[in-house]
């Protein structure tokens, strides 16, 4: 019985204890290492902010020595077995939060953000590894993502910067939107610098030559592969007198497709898109057992000059497109019924657009008018006027990292062409018209990188 007596009270000593040390009493507050009460469950992040990754977790509640704390006292440097680092003052016990606040704090941790505010990325660019457009690249900051301004060079136009993975790197001052950034300091261009935090250094050794103001030329490129459902018009009207010189063939049409960016050659940026769709099984009404197949293609190439309007960018842009209509051109066992295959070379005018509706998700457009001329096989159909169309897209894109993003797109490609005078498909035909239009729903990756 004495002995479960003293089994108790040694449980009820411990429960105090832990008691009291959950609520500071029984840390330090004196001495060379006065020490501050962390609850258990709580992330030790190497730097004092939520941008810093995450260095070690504390599971269980324990004292532990402090040794510095943020300007703002929202941060607390802990020693945490052997090894520091930060936590938020939130995560204290009453009685250690109470001794935080009495703590008198004249500066800011270097990169602490408690002196300086977080920045916005103004547009898609990279982060290079010293401030010269030669340097290697370190990776592709998206539009919209917050950095931290660490440093400047001395003619402001390069910044230092951690990004939210905790690394450094440097981009254009012109790249980022942010008040404050002219009470950067400078960097020493001519000596190695270093920039310390808790558990874990990092060290960059800037450029001794002025860069130019220029956006960076490091190539960077955008690369989206599509899985497509099509629905593929081609259509002739004429006022011909045999009724199957007027005809619409029209089916769903799976196909795949490709458009690919390259961006920061200058201050341009050229872009290539490629579109293919497979017409099979188009069998008349009446003998569902013959049938006629087909091909419809579309490429285009275009050279713009993007422009940065707030969270988004718009690209007037200039190209050619090509599009090509290819058909059976004899239904089988209908000698009479003959198809009209076309191709069509034409330029473009018009703009791309992309605005950020939150960091990992992009909206997007493109509206293009085309102008050009268009060839028709095996027989013509007179003499041919010009052929007006349009290209455009909608679609959106979600970013399941900085290199790697779904996207679903909306596409038509619209072109008709005029006809008069007499051809030699009927001679009773002076006047026709042509109409190509392919739209349908695209779905697919995109992956960014640098070369």
């Amino acid at each position: 019985m004495r002995m479960r007596w003293s089994i108790l009270f040694a449980c009820a000593v411990a429960l105090v204890s832990s008691e009291a040390v959950a609520k500071g009493k029984g840390c330090r507050s004196k001495g060379k290492r006065p020490e501050v009460f962390v609850e258990g469950k709580t992330p030790v992040r190497r730097g004092p902010g939520l941008n810093y990754a995450v260095a070690s977790f504390l599971e269980r509640g324990k004292c532990a020595p402090y040794q510095e704390v943020s300007l703002d006292k929202a941060w607390v440097l802990v020693d945490v077995e052997g090894k520091l680092g930060w936590v938020p003052t939130s995560r204290l016990a009453a009685k250690s939060r109470e001794r935080i606040s009495g703590v008198k704090v004249e500066s800011a941790p270097v990169g602490s953000a408690q002196s300086r505010a977080y920045a916005d990325v103004t547009k898609q660019t990279v982060m290079l590894e010293r401030p010269d457009p030669r340097s290697p690249a370190r990776r592709v900051l998206p539009q919209g993502l917050k950095v931290l301004p660490l440093a400047k060079t001395e003619d402001g136009l390069w910044v230092h910067i951690r990004d939210e993975r905790g690394d450094l790197g440097w981009i254009p001052t012109n790249d980022l939107a942010a008040g404050g950034l002219a009470e950067l300091p400078n960097a020493d261009v001519t000596t190695v610098a270093t920039s310390s935090t808790a558990m874990g250094d990092s060290t960059f050794t800037a450029s001794t030559s002025s860069p130019p103001r220029e956006t960076p030329t490091t190539l960077a490129i955008d690369a989206s592969v599509f899985g497509a459902a099509l629905l593929p018009l081609h259509s002739l009207q004429s006022n011909g007198e045999a009724a199957t010189r007027r005809y619409d063939v029209s089916a769903f049409a799976p196909g795949t497709g490709i458009d690919v960016t390259f961006s920061q050659l200058g201050p341009l940026a050229v872009r290539a898109t490629y579109l293919v769709a497979f017409l099979v099984g188009v069998s008349p009404e009446a003998n569902p057992n013959i049938g006629v197949g087909g091909l419809s293609q579309d490429a285009s190439v275009s050279i713009g000059l993007p422009v940065d309007v707030g969270a988004g960018r718009i690209t007037p842009s200039v190209g050619y497109a090509l599009g090509i209509f290819d058909f059976d051109a004899l239904l089988p066992g209908q000698a009479g019924i003959t198809f009209i295959s076309t191709q069509t070379h034409a330029g473009t005018a018009g703009a791309r657009a992309h605005y950020y509706a939150t960091r990992d998700l992009r909206l997007e457009g493109d509206a293009n008018v085309l102008v050009g001329v268009t060839s028709e096989g095996p027989l013509t159909l007179g003499d041919a006027g010009l052929t007006f169309g349009g290209i455009a897209y909608a679609g959106a894109t979600y970013f399941l990292s900085d290199t790697l993003a779904l996207t679903a797109r909306y596409a038509l490609n619209y072109r008709t062409t005029s006809y008069s005078g007499v051809g030699t498909l009927d001679p009773t035909i002076n006047d026709a018209s042509l109409v190509d239009f392919t739209h349908g729903a695209l779905i697919g990756m995109s992956f960014a990188f640098v070369p």
